[in-house]
């Protein structure tokens, strides 16, 4: 592959495949990656005319490809980001022998996309591993967290709500799914 860009967490080749490299997720797991950064850079560019601030935001492609999933309910671009994830995986599924993907439940339960439901379909079929909707569940309805920065704050929100059966994935090597959310400091 030539190389064409290189973005700090992620290449763009010539033939203009985005190849990410994965940012390292520190936390209680052996290993945690995100594929790539949420945002590079977003600049106030005004307001509304409901009195919200209007941003102009710059996304890695993966996270643009996120963002057109979950808020403009863009299902095109499934494959697209199970396609890289799922070749970033195959790096590491050998060594991680991994059992099972499990999406981790999304706080809104209502919705009638579950992107990181889809992904994680998408995403198991092309690593040839299965995806367990059922094990993890969530027991207490909470707030989103993409606003809260404060990890206890965050911690405090989350207490108690998943539980997962008593030695049902006891021996198993398992791929948690979620949406990261974590932004890089803002320009």
């Amino acid at each position: 592959m030539e190389v064409l860009e290189f973005h700090g967490t992620h290449v763009l080749s010539k033939d203009k495949t985005i190849c990410p490299h994965g940012l390292p997720l520190n936390g209680n797991w052996t290993k945690g990656f995100a594929l790539d950064l949420h945002t590079t850079k977003s600049t106030l560019i005004g307001v509304d005319d409901f009195r919200h601030n209007k941003f102009e935001t710059l996304r890695p492609p993966i996270a643009e490809d996120l963002f057109q999933l979950k808020y403009r309910k863009d299902t095109d671009r499934i494959e697209r980001i199970a396609s890289q994830a799922a070749a970033f995986l195959e790096k590491y599924k050998a060594g991680w022998q991994l059992d099972v993907i499990i999406p981790i439940p999304p706080s809104d339960q209502t919705r009638q996309l579950q992107p990181v439901y889809e992904l994680a379909k998408s995403i198991g079929k092309k690593c040839n591993l299965p995806v367990d909707f059922t094990t993890l569940k969530k027991v207490k309805s909470t707030s989103e967290l993409k606003g809260i920065d404060d990890a206890e704050k965050r911690r405090e929100i989350l207490k108690d709500a998943f539980d997962v059966e008593a030695n049902s994935l006891a021996g198993k090597d398992v791929l948690l799914l979620r949406r990261y959310l974590k932004s890089s400091p803002l320009n």
